[in-house]
């Protein structure tokens, strides 16, 4: 049997390729774990945290229509949950500096070095664009990118009555 190197492209989860179909005919594993049947309770590890917490639910909702969350992917789940917090709260912090800081203002992302008096790239804004730039990684895992939707054609679950994301994260609709 050949043995993968680690090159080309990373191989899409099983559940993903259900969905997208199998057009050049490659095997495709049979005993592969079935979906969930129900949203599971929030990892653990996101208790205390209750934006990562909401995120979890939010997600798993359509993950589990999909069936594509399995047991397996609790802790992929919960980094990209973190990763969405870390941004969410990074983003916030972000614009409270924006609307107090006039060098911040100006200058759209620097701020003065307290001891030189030079602009330099503010911190908050560094915190934030790591953060989105995880949060989009972890995205691609569960094909939640347009990128990485584009390859697959699946029918949209029924819709559920379902808030948008503004609503529950308390921006209004």
């Amino acid at each position: 049997m050949p043995q993968r190197d680690g090159s080309g492209r990373k191989p899409d989860p099983v559940q993903l390729r259900i969905i997208k179909g199998n057009p050049t005919g490659a095997l495709t594993s049979k005993n592969h774990p079935p979906g969930e049947t129900e949203v599971p309770q929030p990892h653990p590890i996101l208790r205390g945290d209750p934006v990562a917490s909401l995120e979890w639910v939010r997600v798993c909702k359509s993950l589990v229509e999909w069936q594509i969350l399995t047991e397996f992917d609790h802790g992929a789940l919960a980094t990209y949950c973190m990763s969405f917090s870390n941004w969410f709260n990074a983003e916030k912090l972000w614009r409270n500096v924006m609307d107090t800081d006039p060098d911040a203002r100006q200058g759209g992302f620097v701020s003065r070095n307290p001891t030189s008096g030079n602009l330099t790239q503010h911190p908050l804004y560094t915190a934030a664009k790591q953060a989105r730039v995880d949060f989009l990684k972890a995205c691609v895992e569960f094909g939640m990118t347009p990128s990485s939707r584009a390859r697959f054609t699946f029918n949209q679950p029924k819709k559920s009555g379902k808030k948008t994301l503004a609503e529950d994260y308390g921006f209004g609709s």
